[in-house]
């Protein structure tokens, strides 16, 4: 099978996932039929994915397939402008910008991992990973644990709009974890999200 036979197999796959999420208008709520918004999206990869769901765990899993072994990269200097160009088409067509393109700096700043990369600090991505990982309701003054410290809250995004948000950034930084680790030619393939 070539690779035109595997996109159209996979945007398939992708448009039947959408058609299905979106036939599911209505919900039952307390035994009375409630509508619930219609959810219109033109890329299936730009809405909140939630890989508990069949449609949407399609989705996930071709977003952080394998690469074939020939177009992943030996991660070093050398290779740093092909990882970015690669990680930012991924970006791209899975939607990731929510996390790689809002990193703020100490004035507020907004900026890119990727195209910033000599202004962004890891101080600025653990701030930024605060709301997502360990409190919700952190701001940019909130303080990083350190490792020893570090747990990850719970969430319950069936009744708090704000850790369904987190829920969601989670479920897109570990695609974009397992995406990073299958482009590197020497990764360790036990390492596990």
């Amino acid at each position: 099978m070539d690779q035109d036979q595997i996109r159209s197999r996979t945007n398939r796959s992708s448009t039947r996932a959408l058609r299905k999420r979106q036939q599911k208008v209505m919900t039952t709520n307390n035994n009375a039929n409630v509508a619930r918004p219609e959810e219109l999206v033109i890329d299936p990869y730009k809405s909140d994915l939630n890989p508990g769901k069949a449609e949407d765990k399609k989705l996930y899993l071709s977003a952080t397939k394998e690469l074939d072994e020939s177009k992943r990269i030996q991660l070093k200097n050398e290779t740093a402008k092909d990882f970015r160009v690669m990680v930012e088409a991924d970006a791209s067509k899975f939607g990731w910008g929510r996390l790689l393109n809002f990193v703020t700096n100490a004035a507020g700043t907004t900026l890119s991992i990727l195209k910033d990369i000599r202004s962004v600090t890891l101080e600025y991505v653990k701030s930024s990973a605060m709301k997502t990982w360990k409190d919700v309701t952190a701001t940019r003054a909130s303080v990083f644990p350190t490792v020893a410290n570090m747990t990850v809250q719970d969430l319950t995004p069936a009744t708090d709009v704000d850790h369904k948000n987190a829920f969601y950034a989670r479920v897109r930084s570990q695609m974009i974890a397992k995406k990073i680790i299958r482009i590197n030619l020497f990764s360790n393939k036990e390492n596990t999200f």
